[in-house]
Order: structure tokens, then sequence, then C-alpha cells
């Protein structure tokens, strides 16, 4: 008896922690995003196939900005980043449907779908910084 008790918690811990929880889905932020019209970000590989995520520290995606290759990426992952306040994803390929991949203030919740690819977004928000990105089967 003392050992199912002892047992029990230590083999759901441990499954817990093998199988960690997807993201939130999306919706559940209390940000907005503000496209930038006409404001593309600059592809560093005009002819990239895969999908790209181009993270800003600066609004309008116009400074200190960073590309991350998604290619990889799957659903249900969380991932950190330096802190951004705008963002354009590119998916030439479209291997993620609208809303799929979001980003997220901090601890993988309160998450923003991004609506559309080609758009550079501003994060409206009070929490800030952001620093994470994730991915969601819509």
């Amino acid at each position: 008896m003392i050992l199912t008790l002892f047992t029990l918690p230590v083999a759901l811990a441990l499954t817990a922690l093998a199988n960690p929880l997807p993201p939130a889905p999306p919706g559940t932020s209390p940000a907005s995003l503000q496209a930038v019209p006409g404001v593309t970000v600059k592809n560093p590989s005009p002819d990239a196939t895969t999908p790209l995520l181009t993270l800003c520290d600066g609004a309008n995606c116009g400074t200190s900005c960073i590309t991350i290759s998604l290619s990889g990426v799957g659903y249900g992952n969380c991932y950190w980043e330096p802190q951004f306040t705008s963002f354009q994803l590119t998916d030439p390929s479209y291997v993620f449907p609208p809303g799929a991949v979001q980003v997220a203030p901090n601890n993988c919740t309160n998450w923003l779908s991004i609506p559309q690819q080609g758009v550079c977004y501003n994060i409206i928000s009070s929490v800030l910084p952001w620093h994470q990105f994730g991915t969601h089967r819509v």
C-alpha cells in the first residue's frame, strides 16, 4: 500500500515531464495585433520554400530583427527567443494554416495567433516583453 501511494504520484509526475502540455488555444490573450500596412520584411532568402518567422525588437518590423526557420517545427511546441515587439510570418510553402503560428509574452500562455502571412504586426499589450512563439493545430 505504501509503495502504491508513492509510486502513483512519481509516475504521474514523470508522465507530465515526458509529455509537456501544448500551447493554450488561440484567442486567450489580453493583447491584440496591429497590422502595419505596406511593411514587409526583406526575406533573407528570396527563393526559400520553408516557413520563416521574423521577430523584431522595434515596432513596424524595422529594427533589430532576427529570422527563424520554422522547418522541422511541429505542432504543440513553445520556444523562447529574444524580446520582440513586432513580427512577420513568411510561409511560401503554406505548411502552417492561418492562426497556427502564435506569439506569447511568457510561460507559454496568453497566445496571439498570427492571422496572415506576409504582414508585419505590432503587438499592442501592457504585458511586455514578448519572448515566445509556438504552434497549435487549428
